[in-house]
């Protein structure tokens, strides 16, 4: 964290010094604030690829919060505390799917609202620059967390993704294996290339899971060793023992306890996806509120029920934690008209178990995302 705010003061050379004139400036804007914002969401309500975000019974609210974000960000000290209350608004775009490029656009017609106040009232030019750069300045941080937040859910160590690779590898090993049998037992000399092809390129959909999948017994780059030396091999015996070996290496890997375990468990998991929709259909109706102390209380709750033995410690707070000091880091979302986030921190005790609460975690979040979907409908 405080590596990225210094990389960004030096990007955008930004002078603590400045905070008096960052709010003189928010005062001379003050009186046109309403009417840039009037402007800003008949613009982007006339684009259909903006409409859709914008729910219209909710523009008044919107307005509110824009006017609320502009004045903290030119009225506050760029610390850590700004950084998160800008990176937080980056995270509700994410989660509603609003991508980096309609964000930037936001921000240019932003600006260039701004700057067409400032033609009509030339009090505004000198502070105008400063203005502009602090709204950069947000813009990057959003961008930012946008694409952070993304990594996370297209992790390798995501259980469901996970597993779509390790099918895709079982069907790949399928389609070669009657090949590979006919080299070990010497029906056959020839290697099948149609097999061979369809191989590597299963193997090279599963290459970005390597690491995880190295832990729990099977080793991409082995493999590939196997196949060349099968391919480089001379016809005859030294061809069959390569290809014992690869075949023997696979079945190992494949029936390794830990494999079949985790692979299990996401067929478990995949099943509970399926019934929440049933779960929360019939209980939300009969919920008053989910509130936060609810989630909280709901989160703490399945997670040392179910994983206290694998869990080194966890937090859940209002505030982001320190990415380095936890193995998982999950935001949600709560319900109602303000963008409350809370944060799940979570430590296991071996690199093995970060896979099945990893999953847990994930699953958590969809379910209370989707009782939050639910409730507001």
């Amino acid at each position: 964290m405080k590596n990225k705010i210094r990389l960004i003061q030096e990007i955008y050379d930004l002078d603590p010094k400045d905070l008096p004139k960052r709010k003189e400036a928010i005062e001379k804007i003050a009186k046109y604030v309403d009417e840039i914002m009037d402007k800003f969401y008949e613009e982007l309500l006339t684009q259909p690829e903006f409409s859709v975000f914008i729910p219209v019974n909710k523009i008044d609210l919107l307005k509110k919060k824009q006017i609320a974000f502009i004045i903290s960000l030119l009225s506050e000290p760029f610390d850590e505390t700004l950084y998160e209350k800008i990176a937080k608004v980056g995270i509700v775009h994410y989660h509603i799917r609003l991508d980096p490029v309609h964000m930037s656009y936001g921000y240019h017609l932003l600006s260039k609202l701004i700057l067409a106040q400032a033609a009509r009232d030339v009090s505004l030019m000198s502070d105008l620059k400063l203005v502009i750069k602090y709204l950069k300045v947000a813009e990057t941080i959003m961008v930012e967390e946008y694409f952070e937040q993304k990594n996370i859910e297209n992790s390798p160590y995501r259980a469901n993704n996970l597993s779509l690779a390790m099918n895709e590898f079982n069907a790949a090993y399928m389609h070669c294996s009657k090949n590979i049998d006919a080299l070990i037992e010497g029906k056959s000399d020839e290697i099948n290339i149609n097999a061979k092809e369809k191989f590597e390129r299963h193997l090279q959909k599963i290459d970005p899971y390597r690491d995880i999948l190295k832990a729990v017994g099977l080793d991409i780059a082995t493999v590939k060793r196997y196949c060349t030396l099968i391919e480089n091999a001379q016809e005859g015996e030294k061809r069959q023992k390569e290809a014992l070996t690869l075949k023997n290496y696979i079945k190992r890997s494949l029936n390794d306890l830990q494999i079949t375990s985790f692979l299990s468990l996401n067929s478990s998991l995949n099943v509970i996806r399926s019934i929440t929709d049933v779960i929360y259909n019939r209980t939300i109706r009969d919920n008053q509120k989910t509130d936060e102390k609810i989630v909280k209380q709901n989160i703490t709750k399945l997670l040392q029920e179910n994983f206290a033995w694998a869990i080194e410690k966890m937090l859940i707070s209002d505030d982001k934690p320190e990415t380095s000091s936890y193995d998982i880091v999950k935001h949600i979302m709560l319900p109602g008209d303000e963008e409350k986030i809370i944060y799940v921190g979570v430590s296991v005790k071996e690199i093995s178990n970060r896979i099945y609460v990893l999953e847990s975690v994930d699953l958590l979040c969809e379910i209370i995302k989707m009782t939050i979907f639910l409730y507001n409908k």
